[in-house]
């Protein structure tokens, strides 16, 4: 199983994930920025380019992100 998968299966039992480059944060509001253009995939959907500014409902949402 791919570490992808592994990471996936964690966040669905609500298990931490402690893992170097994993980092948890909280807030009304995030702004993604990354060193060059990576592509939002929202739904199903390409909806824009980083970086995205997103304001989120309390407890809505869960990030999974890579290096």
């Amino acid at each position: 199983m791919n570490i992808l998968m592994r990471l996936f299966l964690a966040l669905l039992r609500g298990q931490p994930i402690l893992r170097k480059g994993v980092t948890y944060r909280t807030g009304k509001e995030i702004t993604i920025e990354t060193d060059r253009p990576i592509l939002a995939i929202i739904d199903g959907e390409v909806i824009k380019s980083t970086p995205l500014h997103v304001a989120i409902h309390e407890k809505a949402l869960n990030l999974i992100l890579t290096r």
